[in-house]
């Protein structure tokens, strides 16, 4: 029984997938000829978890573009053909827009693999260090305790029993996070706002030492985050 061009069309398709020149698109993967590729935004997402593309929503004066537009310069390669002439390599220029477009060009882009140069690229050029508070943000059973005066209050001072509890020996300078007023402070009921501060300080350090994640992590999600 010959099928008809609609049926022939339906099995050329896979499920959330089209069928393009050859190949198939399926979600962000790209199957041709029994190769599989994956966008260069997923390889980073599967491949390095400790890196993220930076935000267009931010401005490009923000020192992560420039610190991305710092290693574009510098690899003297100018593999994007953009012009760069009288630009600075020593961090202090605003990167242009068009480099800030052509990272989110590439994150689009299909690779096989991680050891494709454009992934090199990529990565290289357009992310930044992934925080603790982007682990906390996306994460679906965790919050930021408000530190709004009146704001998560028994929340707030739950957090400090345990930093106590786990700093009950320490003097000044030798507890977990090092807060200046330790010595005045561990004795008190509520939160002082050294603690609070240095929540959000702490969150904005880098997650990942290596490929592993650093011990901040688990000390910010104990005395800096209620659960959803």
């Amino acid at each position: 029984m010959s099928l008809s061009f609609s049926s022939k069309l339906a099995l050329g398709s896979l499920v959330g997938g089209s069928a393009i020149g050859g190949g198939i698109f399926a979600g962000s993967k790209y199957f041709l000829k029994g190769v599989e590729k994956s966008s260069l935004f997923s390889l980073l997402k599967a491949k390095n978890p400790e890196k993220r593309l930076i935000s267009k929503t931010i401005s490009n004066s923000d020192p992560t573009w420039k610190a991305a537009w710092k290693n574009y310069l510098l690899s003297n390669s100018n593999s994007w053909s953009l012009n760069v002439e009288g630009a600075k390599k020593d961090g202090t220029d605003v990167p242009p827009s068009d480099f800030i477009n052509r990272c989110y060009e590439k994150s689009e882009g299909m690779v096989e693999d991680e050891k494709d140069p454009l992934y090199s690229q990529f990565l290289n050029y357009c992310t930044r260090d992934t925080l603790i508070k982007d682990l906390v943000l996306d994460s679906a059973s965790k919050r930021f305790l408000d530190k709004t005066s009146g704001k998560d209050t028994s929340e707030w001072k739950s957090s400090w029993d345990s930093y106590k509890s786990k700093n009950a020996d320490k003097t000044t300078g030798k507890d977990k996070w090092a807060l200046t007023d330790w010595q005045e402070k561990h004795g008190q009921n509520d939160a002082p706002d050294s603690f609070k501060n240095k929540c959000t300080e702490k969150a904005s350090v880098s997650a990942y030492s290596g490929s592993l994640l650093v011990e901040d992590y688990e000390r910010v999600l104990d005395w800096c985050t209620a659960n959803l």
